[in-house]
């Protein structure tokens, strides 16, 4: 099911006339999840809302919530990794199970003009070792990971192998 108008999935971006600065930057770990509030007007309350990844100055978009119906377009959406809802006054999107791949300029929007609310950069890096048990002691840090294959110590510093 598609939103009426919206047969397309990339926009020029209109909002403005060109491509916004992003206000933040967030990093983020790969595998995590991230969740943003984008508040707006009551004036805004019945139009459309959109989470775009902005490629080229134009508004690709990635989920879209219009009349309490989500619409999927990006394959991750589809996936369930990405969400949008609207709650009286505020759009929250949450994007899971982030990727490397997924890092880029977003913009949460409103109406068919898409308005941009918000616009970030996010950036998703790879944890080279993960790191799921820290053992402490007195002047020793040991790593234990099945992903590291040798871990030694020496003061405060890790050495891998």
């Amino acid at each position: 099911i598609r939103p009426p108008c919206l047969g397309k999935t990339f926009w020029p971006w209109l909002g403005q006339g060109q491509a916004r600065t992003p206000e933040a930057e967030m990093s983020q770990r790969e595998g995590s999840t991230f969740s943003i509030k984008c508040p707006y007007t009551a004036q805004s309350d019945k139009q459309l809302k959109a989470w775009c990844r902005m490629r080229n100055e134009r508004c690709e978009l990635v989920v879209l919530t219009h009349a309490s119906i989500e619409y999927r377009y990006s394959d991750r959406a589809r996936q369930g990794h990405i969400t949008i809802q609207d709650d009286n006054g505020t759009v929250s999107i949450t994007m899971s199970d982030l990727q490397a791949e997924d890092s880029g300029i977003y913009s949460c929007v409103y109406s068919s003009n898409y308005v941009p609310l918000k616009t970030i950069l996010l950036n998703v890096y790879k944890a080279f070792f993960p790191i799921p048990h820290l053992v402490t002691h007195p002047g020793l840090l040991l790593q234990t990971s099945h992903t590291a294959k040798h871990c030694s110590c020496s003061g405060l510093a890790l050495h891998f192998d």
